[in-house]
């Protein structure tokens, strides 16, 4: 997990051929004995040995990661590659790329961690970062310094990565180092039995990141430190998933750490989901020499959108600068280097960006058309496919490439109003209180305060955004009523909360 899991929960999402849905995912229970549901893995245990090409990655998270190759017998010279989970390297915006560059000083991977060879443990440090990208799928690529020959003295084999994701209902196993929730003298691999479940096209953050096919699992224990996993089918060595996200069930919502189905006209939050993505697309650009061919990868080398709004997620009509309603506009400038673009838009469950049928007629980037394309007035969640051509005799984007960006419209206000807190147990001559939000239902809070028979928290007049840690009541000068509204990423307005003191 990562992200706000960036910083307390490092794993992350998602995968690689969406099939359509319309319902939460169905999360198949296994039946799996002590030693399989998420415990230590001995590495003395039975199929322990297959797992010695996984191990604890220090990088940008502390994540998951796996030795892998293009052949069971890669050249002992050979830079040693491994995989983990794209945001293990970097924090990316939803079309970023990241090719071949160095790694920073610190970062390190450590094979075969198991609790019982401590005092064998040896980690390798990380040169390059050849591979690493959310955009569509959540993985990344980094060469060793050490080589499979230093592998190979260890006893340790590289993984090999399937060109078929796992799907529904098949028993897969999982490798992981999860260190969230673990004891500080457990931080090592452990080994789940479960079944992968149904695959949604999912979306996380703000802006959101998007998988197309992110597979669901059952998987135990898993926690921050989980990303980047390798998932393999039951009894077998070849990586058929990586793990990369989970629903927060301390939050809200859908936002950072709450990953949601895309369904309409909102999405689909399963509360503690996890959900891993396909490696086909790095399974086919690793070479028989084990080396990573980016020719066969998207580069990020296509059109370059920029928002010029601050928030994703909007009310179907938005006043301007002299506070007239208008309609909602994609408000998406393209940035210099493209030439030409075409484009379509649609629901975001239902669209296909790979899908060459429905774009639009080449148009000139400069007269940026999607600065004003409006987006439909209905509540739901919009996307929107840009392929791009440098110039007239460069190649256009493919599709299957495209750059996309989500648009949500959302004129429901929020059912609950934000939470007020009294600082400590009110002792003293004041009283300390603010408002507190709900991630990610809440993300705004105005408040007011005043005298209790004069101070009506229905009468938006008033409020204001606090810029202090609390407010202070003086109790001399009670009764007090203390108010608070709320507000969404669209500001639709939650119902008033209110306390009165004393």
């Amino acid at each position: 997990m990562g992200k706000s899991w960036w910083v307390s929960a490092c794993i992350v999402l998602a995968v690689a051929v969406w099939t359509a849905t319309a319902s939460p995912a169905r999360h198949v229970q296994g039946k799996a004995n002590s030693r399989d549901n998420g415990d230590l893995l001995a590495s003395t245990a039975p199929g322990a040995q297959r797992f010695r090409a996984v191990g604890q990655l220090v990088g940008h998270l502390h994540c998951t990661a796996s030795l892998v190759a293009g052949t069971a017998t890669p050249s002992p010279d050979t830079p040693a590659l491994v995989l983990t989970a794209g945001h293990c390297a970097a924090r990316f915006g939803g079309n970023d790329v990241m090719v071949d560059q160095p790694a920073p000083n610190g970062w390190q991977f450590t094979p075969a961690y198991f609790f019982d060879t401590k005092d064998r443990h040896h980690p390798f440090a990380v040169d390059r970062i050849l591979y690493a990208t959310m955009k569509g799928v959540d993985v990344a690529v980094l060469q060793l310094r050490g080589t499979y020959g230093d592998m190979e003295k260890l006893g340790i084999t590289p993984m090999h990565i399937s060109q078929t994701a796992a799907v529904p209902e098949v028993t897969v196993e999982l490798a992981h180092i999860p260190v969230m929730d673990v004891p500080g003298d457990e931080l090592y691999l452990r080994h789940s039995v479960c079944h992968a479940g149904a695959h949604h096209r999912i979306y996380e953050d703000d802006p959101p990141w998007i998988w197309p096919d992110a597979g669901t699992i059952d998987c135990a224990r898993v926690a921050q430190g989980t990303s980047g996993s390798p998932l393999v089918l039951k009894d077998a060595s070849e990586i058929v998933g990586v793990v990369n996200t989970m629903v927060a069930t301390t939050l809200d919502g859908c936002g950072l750490s709450r990953p949601c189905e895309l369904v309409q006209p909102a999405g689909h939050s399963e509360a503690g989901a996890k959900y891993f993505v396909s490696a086909v697309e790095i399974a086919r650009a690793i070479t028989p020499e084990s080396k990573l061919d980016l020719s066969r990868l998207d580069t990020g080398h296509d059109v370059v959108l920029k928002r010029e709004t601050e928030d994703w997620i909007t009310q179907s009509k938005i006043p301007d600068a002299q506070g007239v309603l208008h309609r909602a506009t994609w408000s998406i400038r393209v940035e210099d280097g493209t030439r030409f673009i075409r484009y379509k838009t649609g629901l975001g469950d239902q669209l296909r960006c790979e899908d060459p049928a429905g774009y639009s007629s080449q148009i000139d980037a400069g007269t940026q058309p999607l600065t004003t394309l409006l987006v439909p007035e209905h509540e739901g969640i919009y996307m929107l496919c840009v392929i791009g051509q440098a110039d007239a005799s460069a190649p256009w984007q493919p599709e299957a490439r495209a750059t996309v960006v989500l648009h949500q419209i959302d004129d429901t206000p929020p059912s609950h109003p934000p939470g007020i807190a009294l600082l400590g147990n009110g002792v003293g001559s004041v009283w300390q209180v603010n408002s507190y939000k709900s991630p990610n239902e809440i993300t705004r809070v105005k408040v007011k305060f005043g005298p209790r028979d004069t101070t009506d928290c229905n009468d938006p007049a008033g409020y204001f955004t606090s810029r202090k840690p609390w407010e202070v009541l003086r109790k001399e000068q009670a009764p007090w009523r203390f108010c608070a509204l709320g507000f969404d990423n669209a500001l639709n307005a939650s119902p008033p909360a209110h306390r009165d003191f004393p």
